[in-house]
């Protein structure tokens, strides 16, 4: 399976140039030495370079233009994003930074995920970030989350306990029918090559994103386990009958479950 690369974009305040002394300097003190964190190539004008991290090359663009508002519309669609959109209205150019080389099955594209992550963390510190967005997601945070999120998968260079972001890297899209609640992942195929999808059921709106977030977590801790035509016991009482089609896999409660307590 071929899975996609992580793609972040950093938002900048102003438009950035790198040069490769502070770029080695920066990638020595981010990165443990097991990675190996190595600036490959670093073009004359200094807005693009490769690099190598972790044995996976890199790519890094700067450009001296902001992200089109429009690519932001999902993630300031949500409650109290005012913050957020004084960010996305206010910056003024950003970097686009990316592994080439992702691998082909998912423990390789969470690592992959996570040298990116810590890769456009340390690239915008340099340089005042704002806020960065994670591509797959459509997911839109200020800095100081975005550093948080990089200081917490950076263990998986060194064989330590990460905590991935999954609600970060994962968004999770609800629906409403009438009194009925569903909803569906976006940025899951990332890692696994298909997103999750739950019908419509008679719960409350927290416990479908409660439901689709615990799968989405099996999921960074088991590996891609689903598959088409089983079943999936979320509790003593809840199971899910697994349907697959290209790209998505349902999740359908059976019958015989109850409903979750209010």
């Amino acid at each position: 399976m071929s899975l996609a690369p992580p793609i972040c974009m950093v938002l900048l305040p102003a438009s950035a140039k790198f040069e490769a002394e502070a770029v080695t300097t920066v990638l020595a003190g981010a990165f443990p030495a097991e990675a190996n964190a190595l600036l490959k190539h670093l073009s004359d004008d200094g807005e693009t370079m490769s690099l190598r991290i972790d044995g996976r090359l890199h790519s890094v663009m700067s450009l001296p233009a902001p992200i089109p508002m429009d690519s932001f519309t999902t993630p300031l669609r949500q409650p109290r994003t005012e913050p957020l959109r004084a960010l996305a209205e206010g910056h003024g150019a950003h970097l686009i930074v990316t592994c080439m080389e992702p691998g082909n099955e998912m423990g390789e594209t969470i690592v992959a995920a996570s040298t990116t992550h810590m890769l456009a963390a340390c690239l915008g510190t340099m340089h005042g970030a704002v806020a960065g967005f994670w591509s797959a997601s459509e997911r839109l945070c200020d800095w100081s989350e975005f550093e948080a999120h990089a200081a917490a998968v950076a263990p998986v260079l060194t064989e330590g306990e990460p905590n991935f972001p999954t609600r970060y890297w994962v968004a999770v899209q609800l629906i409403q029918d009438g009194e009925k609640f569903g909803g569906s992942t976006n940025g899951l195929a990332l890692f696994t090559g298909y997103e999750i999808e739950m019908p419509p059921v008679p719960w409350p709106m927290q416990e479908v994103a409660g439901r689709l977030v615990g799968v989405v977590t099996y999921l960074f801790t088991a590996g891609p386990m689903l598959k088409d035509g089983e079943t999936l016991g979320v509790s003593e009482t809840e199971r899910f009958k697994i349907d697959g089609r290209e790209r998505y896999l349902t999740l359908t409660l059976q019958a015989n479950t109850v409903e979750p307590a209010e």
